[in-house]
């Protein structure tokens, strides 16, 4: 995406998660960025999925992330990894599509191992706030 592009879905997922959880004051890093700035000192993906899922800052012992945003239905080896690792630990997963309602995913289903871009689908979600989804 370009950064253009990312602003604009920034905004967007600021406003669902305002309108849906009244989450207003929200930080948001897009996972490129994110692997930009720790892939190299983590050494590898394993490691670079589990620091992003379980890891604190340093000085303040806070997580690096309240919860975890997927834009989407479909997502790649990584995304697939940080989503299940994050669901395993008891964290917030939240799906967002554009004009869609916001849903809290529940798992993470293998759809095609070999593709790495593309190959894992969110499954069980349910939309913020209602019963279905």
């Amino acid at each position: 995406m370009t950064p253009s592009e990312i602003a604009e879905i920034s905004t967007q997922v600021h406003a669902s998660l305002s309108a849906s959880l009244g989450l207003t004051d929200i930080d948001l890093l897009d996972s490129t960025a994110w692997w930009r700035e720790q892939f190299e000192s983590s050494g590898n993906w394993d490691a670079w999925i589990w620091e992003t899922v379980t890891g604190r800052d340093y000085g303040t012992r806070a997580d690096h992330f309240a919860g975890f945003v997927v834009l989407g239905d479909r997502l790649g080896k990584a995304g697939a990894g940080i989503v299940d690792l994050a669901l395993r630990r008891g964290r917030v997963v939240l799906g967002w599509r554009p004009n869609g309602p916001l849903r809290v995913v529940q798992t993470i289903l293998s759809v095609d191992a070999d593709d790495m871009t593309s190959g894992w689908a969110i499954g069980d979600a349910s939309i913020v706030g209602g019963s279905g989804g």
